[in-house]
């Protein structure tokens, strides 16, 4: 466990106790519906946790960050005229637990890629600095911050193996509360409905859109999966993961986002081509009989050469015009997070949503082909990493989980070129903490095998 200096304190329940006490008489004072007041109590008790017990405290975040979206226009704070939502508010306090950590015995000179992660943090500060609109840059650069701070802290609070079990736990179970939501919404055909694209009661969960929900899923299953390949069949605990596997896959095909679709057969295809070729063919089967035997299914993948309202043609369209808007500020960019505001402003609002809707377009916007180039750079880190550790892996354990975790990487890094990827914290969140926690406990088991 982290010692914090805190810690020299008589009791840190002591301390837990009373800063509980003085929320609690503070909670009759916020302007907040009942919902967003709870969630605030929850984020307020995880930030205590956190102080003392690092670990404890980003499991608990894991697994309420999902629920969190739902509030992403909800104002609970404004910081010299900067809005910050509750999301807003927890990426703030991961940014200072890892202040917290950084300045304790600990120090960060052994992490991945070190250099390429400060290189693109230092651009997109940049990009704030030259920003065409500074406070939504700020805002960007915070989000961004916290997300590479979730690298950070996995690879220095999880692991240890039983932690990073935990840590594979605690984001597997943090899509139950979203997913029964979204079957909720779908029972009462409360979702979202696109008539012009012929999809009704498309389900989102505790998410601000569909798409959100389903690559969350993506990354849920995956994880889902490693599972079901270690546990032992006569293992009650592989029974409810294959029922809860069974739900999620149910929950992500009612989302209809294609995109998410096709980054979970990748993710399973590469992982089948690499190390498991006989369920690879049971998976193709699966895929076969879900598309011959449900029609919705059927037409929203043959929609995607569809026509004028198809909205593989609506993007192909958006990224031709952004693409139009790059001259002026081809190096550097209009600033962090401004793609949106940019193509907006020259689209208008007729044109549909202003989202880039592919992740390297919006950083050629943002940061220009500067931050670009070290974002791939970045990324093909990530890549060549899994792959050594994959290779060097001494356990059948260990090269499992490896290659299914390159296979979503890669898959995520692909649908990047097509979806806001980038943009979704929650997916973000618990990608770079399980990375950082896999890659220490590779390198631990490395040193303990030599």
């Amino acid at each position: 466990m982290l010692k914090l200096s805190i810690q020299s304190l008589k009791s840190p329940i002591m301390v837990v106790g009373g800063a509980l006490l003085a929320w609690l008489i503070i909670i009759p004072f916020l302007p907040y519906p009942l919902p967003l007041v709870l969630l605030l109590t929850l984020a307020y008790v995880l930030f205590w946790l956190s102080l003392f017990w690092p670990w404890l405290g980003m499991l608990g975040l894991v697994l309420a960050r999902p629920l969190l979206d739902v509030f992403s226009n909800q104002t609970i704070i404004t910081f010299f005229g900067l809005s910050i939502n509750l999301a807003g508010f927890l990426a703030t306090a991961v940014i200072l637990l890892y202040g917290l950590v950084f300045f304790s015995k600990h120090s960060n000179d052994s992490l991945p890629f070190k250099k390429s992660l400060q290189v693109f943090w230092l651009i997109a500060l940049l990009g704030v600095l030259t920003s065409i609109d500074p406070k939504v840059s700020l805002a960007e650069w915070l989000r961004l911050s916290s997300i590479f701070v979730c690298f950070y802290l996995g690879f220095r609070l999880f692991g240890q193996p039983r932690r990073w079990q935990r840590l594979i736990t605690a984001a597997i179970l943090s899509g139950l509360i979203p997913a029964i939501i979204a079957m909720a919404q779908f029972l009462t055909n409360t979702g979202l409905t696109i008539p012009m694209e012929g999809i009704f009661n498309r389900i989102y969960g505790t998410f601000a859109h569909p798409n959100l929900l389903a690559y969350y899923l993506v990354v849920v299953i995956s994880l889902l999966g490693f599972e079901l390949i270690r546990r032992p069949k006569r293992q009650l605990i592989f029974w409810a993961y294959a029922a809860l596997g069974g739900f999620y896959s149910l929950v992500l095909i009612l989302t209809y986002t294609r995109g998410a679709w096709l980054a979970l057969i990748a993710t399973f295809g590469i992982a089948g081509l690499l190390r498991f070729r006989k369920f690879l063919l049971i998976f193709c089967l699966v895929l076969f009989v879900v598309y011959a035997g449900i029609g919705p299914i059927r037409n929203r993948v043959n929609d995607l050469t569809g026509g004028r309202y198809s909205s593989i043609q609506w993007r192909f369209q958006l990224w031709s015009d952004s693409m139009n808007y790059l001259g002026d500020r081809l190096i550097l960019g209009y600033g962090t997070g401004t793609a949106k505001e940019v193509i907006l402003k020259q689209r208008g609002e007729e044109a549909g949503s202003a989202d880039p809707h592919n992740d390297y377009l919006k950083l050629a916007l943002e940061n220009g082909l500067v931050g670009l180039i070290t974002y791939i750079w970045l990324l093909l880190l990530i890549v060549n990493t899994l792959v050594k550790h994959y290779r060097k892996a001494v356990t059948p354990e260990a090269k499992n989980f490896l290659v299914i975790y390159l296979g979503l990487s890669l898959a995520l890094f692909g649908l990047s070129a097509a979806d806001n990827i980038l943009r979704n914290t929650v997916l973000q969140w618990v990608y770079w903490l399980v990375l950082g926690s896999t890659l220490a406990a590779a390198k631990h088991s490395l040193q303990n095998n030599n």
